[in-house]
């Protein structure tokens, strides 16, 4: 289940529907108050060279633009990303379909 990343201190934060990433297909309302809410959620990292510039923002992300590569996903339900690698980038399961994709998936990334 860890790490959580959340919008403020964590325990306000879950009851507030305020958590951006769980694992371990945890749920209760850690994934109950948001996955279905916001259709999910995505991990988006960005890859960026040395010297170039990188545009902000997350439009350039769900773009796919200026370095951002979707990586991982998992779908509106109520458990969060099966991954268990505290966001490394080590698993890989699922077949990626996209960012609005309704199943969960994960390609390597570190």
């Amino acid at each position: 289940e860890d790490p959580w990343i959340t919008l403020h201190d964590h325990s306000p934060s879950v009851p507030a529907g305020e958590v951006l990433y769980g694992e371990n297909k945890f749920g209760n309302i850690h994934a109950s108050n948001v996955l279905p809410i916001h259709n999910g959620a995505n991990v988006w990292i960005r890859l960026s060279e040395e010297g170039r510039k990188v545009q902000e923002g997350c439009l350039a992300a769900r773009e796919g633009r200026d370095g951002w590569k979707l990586v991982r996903r998992v779908g509106p339900g109520h458990m969060w990303h099966p991954a268990t690698d505290q966001l490394i980038g080590s698993d890989v399961y699922g077949s990626p379909e996209g960012p609005n994709s309704s199943a969960a998936w994960s390609i390597p990334f570190n």
